[in-house]
């Protein structure tokens, strides 16, 4: 599978169907892709197996819960042997488990009562992902929450929603994000542990940059977007401090991971140290996959 490095700007933007996908796979083990019905009566998890190329249907898991959501973006996540995906007419979020060649349904995780239809999932990595478990981050209409990973128990403090246009949830390595297609991306404040706190700050985009944000995903902590419908810019990122950094499509940058913005003129310069973590796309996730080093802005392999 090529991966084009150099058009990330397009890749985020092929993120904004309800129905996410998620890539599990590592060195000497089959990979196979997933993807959500989303359908609103029953929703299920579709299984393929990628091979030479070419995908083949492996199964498709029923998740007991209801889809029915729409202009949102990661609604499916895997990270190393467990994933999730939300049941956006159900207030519930499905566990997806890996054992070796096999894939099946978990647990069913509760949505905090009155917080409704999640709608994007997020999966903590880093320190917060190890042998004790990482966290779960929800976000739905009108609440984004954490939960404890794989456990599925509440374990943080719930974030009310200054509206009810939320698209997707990520989280970096000291702060979390949702995009509100309404035109703006809210910071979620974490815990030393990775909960959420409570806190939350609307980050203000430039105009053209705020035309539907969508298809979010972090590099350390800097965050990458695209405004779905700008005409003019294809990725933007935001960085710790909330500082916002457009690129329009002659500009669009190699892949921002971890790393800093040197300069603050109307483009910064990603300063990138290695080693980082390269995501598919904002919408997808994959299992035991790690590149230590940036790569040229060409495209590369993926086997």
């Amino acid at each position: 599978m090529k991966i084009n490095l150099c058009r990330v700007g397009s890749a985020l933007a092929a993120v904004l169907l309800a129905t996410a996908l998620a890539v599990a796979g590592e060195h000497g083990r089959s990979v196979y892709v997933l993807t959500s019905t989303n359908d609103a009566s029953a929703n299920a998890v579709v299984v393929f197996k990628l091979s030479a190329g070419s995908l083949s249907w492996v199964d498709t898991l029923p998740t007991g819960g209801k889809g029915g959501a729409s202009g949102n973006a990661g609604i499916l996540q895997f990270e190393d042997q467990l994933g999730a995906v939300a049941n956006y007419g159900s207030n519930t979020v499905t566990q997806l488990e890996r054992d070796e060649d096999f894939i099946t349904i978990g647990e069913t995780i509760k949505l905090r009562s009155g917080c409704v239809n999640p709608d994007s999932v997020a999966l903590s990595e880093g320190k917060f992902f190890g042998p004790f478990g990482g966290h779960l981050y929800v976000v739905g209409t009108n609440c984004a929450e954490s939960h404890a990973w794989p456990a599925g128990n509440l374990d943080g403090a719930v974030v009310s929603l200054p509206d009810t246009s939320a698209a997707q949830i990520a989280v970096g390595k000291s702060w979390g994000a949702v995009t509100l297609k309404s035109g703006y991306v809210l910071q979620l404040g974490l815990t030393g542990d990775g909960d959420l706190n409570g806190t939350s700050t609307s980050v203000t985009l430039p105009v053209v940059a705020d035309n539907t944000p969508f298809g979010e995903a972090f590099w350390g902590d800097i965050l990458g977007f695209t405004p779905a419908h700008s005409t003019v810019d294809t990725f933007a990122i935001v960085d710790a401090s909330r500082n916002v950094t457009r690129y329009p499509d002659s500009r669009i940058p190699p892949m921002p991971p971890a790393g800093w913005l040197k300069g603050r003129g109307t483009y910064g310069t990603p300063v990138i140290p290695p080693p980082w973590k390269f995501p598919y796309s904002s919408a997808t996730a994959k299992a035991g996959r790690t590149t230590n080093r940036p790569p040229p802005c060409r495209a590369r392999s993926r086997t």
